[in-house]
């Protein structure tokens, strides 16, 4: 899984990437794919856990999810809203251009 590095500003070599669950949407569309490992039906939401790699990313599914663990499903990452952080922790801002 690969995401552009916004142009704006300069990351470090190393850095830690951070995505928030609603950032990452299922859709039959996606540029990406995961299999679900875990739901968590929440009543008003659903939280589904998708491996990717060596990854596992969270998804914030509105109301009640059919989706089943060992499911194969599409999704993308909304690449303006990732978050970048330091090794040591500390968000690294985004410069305003």
């Amino acid at each position: 899984m690969g995401f552009a590095a916004p142009s704006t500003f300069d990351l470090p070599e190393e850095f830690l990437l951070g995505i928030r669950p609603e950032d990452v949407v299922i859709r039959l569309d996606g540029e990406h794919r995961g299999e679900i490992i875990l739901t968590k039906p929440l009543g008003v939401e659903t939280i589904v856990h998708l491996r990717t790699g060596d990854e596992v990313l969270l998804s914030i599914l509105w109301g009640f999810s059919h989706l089943s663990i060992g499911e194969e499903v599409a999704f993308t990452v909304g690449d303006e809203r990732l978050q970048f952080f330091s090794t040591d922790g500390n968000r690294i801002a985004r410069e305003v251009s």
